[in-house]
């Protein structure tokens, strides 16, 4: 096979698979937030509320808003990972131009080296308990919300009914406004505070329909406000926002180890000499030949701890930008596996080129 039908086929390669990983992982977070969709159907379900009911309907079509689409990039996963394995089928076995020829190695020293391409496989599975957690957190505050609203909508139905008196209204710019009213219980007068869910107009000394709770009068709302407390509100506010920002990085991380894990498997391990700059570019010498500048990628895993100016022993596999350096590390600690991707192909060791230079300005005299 001519080199450049391979590195043309290797571009393919990589765009069908970076296509196919964007349409999953929109598939995960649609299949995510449906399920999440669901959960709050069934939560509905459970409550007699006639309010929660006339819910269901409208989280039933928000899950079939969600469902549509995410059946839809499922299909087109499918398709794009059918293309990819069309195009190295085509092709065959793609060329290595990012490691050196041949199979990687399996042992340097006491360091197992295939056991390091599992611990690859294990740091894909930590991603995915990650990107778990975050969504059990979204799932947690949604259903905190939902329980929230139904014991609004039960002291709405069931609580006491008095009127009360505005003592005092606080309207900051930039919090909810609220209200502190006085209101009787039984022989005795309560003092309490209500957030308004819209700013509206008040005066001290106006009459309010304020309704609490028999069991505990401090619990206290009106017909349009439920004044759900901060701590309330933080149960469920909080955690929700924690898993819809987690989540899409929790996602993209499974996806990107699981991507390396299968590159590395592919290329094997092959050992380098890497010398790590302050900004954490690595330059890397593989012992059989041949350079390659590689950037450090998003990742919690950073060689910026190995730059310290000298070389030292590493392993590299993978391919393009699913790339991983392994280094070596004394005092029989485990190696650390770092995520990278390569600047340019591999290119020769700079005293081959040198030495092939020579020979050629070497020739025979005219």
């Amino acid at each position: 096979m001519e080199l450049g039908a391979g590195l043309d086929r290797d571009a393919d390669v990589r765009r069908y698979r970076r296509t196919r990983n964007h349409y999953f992982g929109i598939f995960l977070v649609l299949l995510i937030a449906s399920g999440v969709v669901l959960g709050g159907g069934i939560s509905g379900l459970l409550g007699e509320s006639p309010v929660e009911v006339n819910v269901i309907g409208g989280l039933t079509v928000i899950f079939v808003l969600l469902a549509l689409p995410a059946v839809f990039t499922a299909v087109k996963a499918v398709q794009w990972n059918k293309r990819v394995k069309e195009r190295l089928g085509a092709t065959g076995t793609p060329s290595q131009t990012w490691v050196p020829a041949g199979p990687g190695e399996t042992v340097d020293g006491d360091v197992d080296l295939p056991a390091q391409v599992s611990r690859l496989g294990m740091l894909a599975l930590r991603s995915t308990g990650v990107m778990v957690v975050f969504a059990g957190l979204l799932v947690g505050g949604i259903m905190a919300g939902i329980q929230s609203s139904h014991e609004g909508e039960e002291l709405l139905q069931t609580g006491a009914r008095v009127t009360g008196t505005v003592v005092s209204v606080a309207e900051p710019a930039k919090s909810s406004w609220t209200i502190t009213v006085d209101y009787p219980v039984g022989a005795t007068w309560r003092k309490a505070d209500i957030r308004l869910e819209t700013k509206r107009e008040f005066v001290p000394g106006q009459e309010v329909l304020v309704i609490y709770d028999r069991e505990d009068p401090g619990r206290v709302r009106t017909p349009l406000d439920d004044n759900t407390g901060d701590v309330q509100l933080s149960l469920f506010v909080e955690p929700m926002l924690a898993g819809l920002a987690g989540i899409p990085f929790g996602a993209m991380a499974m996806v990107r180890w699981a991507r390396r894990y299968r590159a590395v498997r592919q290329s094997g391990w092959h050992a380098a000499s890497v010398l790590v700059a302050p900004g954490g570019r690595i330059s890397a010498r593989y012992v059989r030949g041949g350079e390659l500048q590689l950037d450090g990628v998003l990742s919690t895993h950073r060689a910026a701890r190995f730059a310290t100016g000298e070389p030292r022993k590493a392993w590299i596999g993978g391919e393009a930008s699913t790339m991983v350096v392994l280094f070596s590390r004394e005092n029989g600690k485990k190696p650390y596996a770092v995520p990278v991707r390569a600047a340019a192909p591999l290119s020769p060791a700079r005293r081959v080129a040198r030495r092939r230079r020579a020979r050629g300005h070497r020739g025979p005299a005219r």
